[in-house]
């Protein structure tokens, strides 16, 4: 029987994405074009599976009058997802890019006690022995940081396996209850154990404190530099692939790494075949105007055995 993955999305979002050939600041400027998609980390991840034909089902916060459109977008893109409510608009978030990204990422609606209590019932009800439920993005205004660790119990409970993407308190507090798998990057893997990075070193010094606190797997993703998975058995380096693409759009590569990795894992249950996987989908994402495609993804994976593995002492 296959498993189920669930990807809660607490702070989902539109993104309205204006490209320019040199952005001028105090001018008035005219992008060359424009896009505006459903967004945000948790729908990123059902992007990318859903792009790689793997079942997966998103669980969605949100309300307002630009539902229609985000609802609309995830029909045709066939995205599986169970509604619960939030108080407030959905959040447009507005990224300009030109040779730079700047991204203006707007705070979240406020959810009631009484709708989380529905998500936590919904996923008693649903969720079975060794599913993945996946918690990712930014904690909106009102709720509490522990409510990832209240995920994490609550999957752990249920034998299925928890996966946070998270970072600062709402990390911390869901350590606390051993996530099966988190996916920092390097910033956020600085704010959350309080340590100066500057070097690898430094990078699986932090790391293993997270492990010792109970974390048993790590996926740290580094840009251009690629990924770091460890776990108390491994320590292992994955860089990116010499694919000759030009980066177009880093929104959402972290999402897809993520999501790619997840997928291999739960097909072959390797590490180094799973870490592969993600920085194939990472790239490709990277390499993308949106979420990466299949087609895509299936091109760069022709390459994939020329990615190098490092195992690290």
């Amino acid at each position: 029987m296959a498993n189920n993955i669930y990807i809660i999305s607490l702070s989902p979002a539109i993104d309205y994405i204006l490209k320019f050939d040199e952005l001028k600041m105090n001018k008035t400027n005219r992008p060359n074009n424009v896009e505006m998609y459903p967004a945000g980390k948790g729908i990123h991840i059902s992007m990318l599976l859903n792009n790689l034909k793997v079942k997966n089902e998103s669980i969605i916060f949100s309300n307002g009058d630009f539902e229609k459109f985000f609802y609309k977008n995830l029909d045709l893109m066939k995205i599986k997802y169970k509604k619960f409510n939030s108080l407030g608009e959905i959040r447009i978030n507005l990224k300009l890019i030109d040779q730079n990204q700047t991204e203006c990422s707007v705070t979240s609606s406020e959810i009631e006690n009484s709708e989380l209590e529905k998500l936590m019932q919904y996923l008693k009800e649903n969720v079975s022995t060794n599913d993945y439920v996946i918690a990712t993005g930014s904690i909106p205004t009102g709720v509490n940081n522990k409510i990832y660790a209240q995920i994490a119990e609550l999957t752990n409970s249920l034998n299925a396996h928890c996966v946070i993407d998270a970072f600062g308190d709402s990390l911390k507090y869901a350590i606390e209850k051993r996530p099966f798998l988190i996916k920092p990057n390097i910033e956020e893997l600085s704010i959350t154990t309080g340590s100066e990075i500057k070097n690898q070193n430094d990078i699986l010094k932090a790391a293993k404190q997270l492990l010792d606190k109970g974390v048993q797997n790590i996926l740290i993703s580094m840009g251009d530099e690629g990924a770091i998975f460890l776990n108390k058995e491994i320590t292992q380096k994955c860089s990116i692939g010499n694919w000759n693409k030009q980066l177009v759009n880093a929104a959402g590569a972290g999402d897809s790494m993520l999501g790619g990795f997840l997928s291999e894992y739960i097909k072959t249950k390797d590490y180094t075949k799973a870490l592969k996987m993600g920085i194939v989908c990472g790239s490709a994402t990277a390499y993308s105007d949106k979420i990466a495609s299949l087609e895509l993804i299936e091109e760069m994976l022709l390459s994939m055995d020329s990615l190098k593995i490092i195992n690290i002492e």
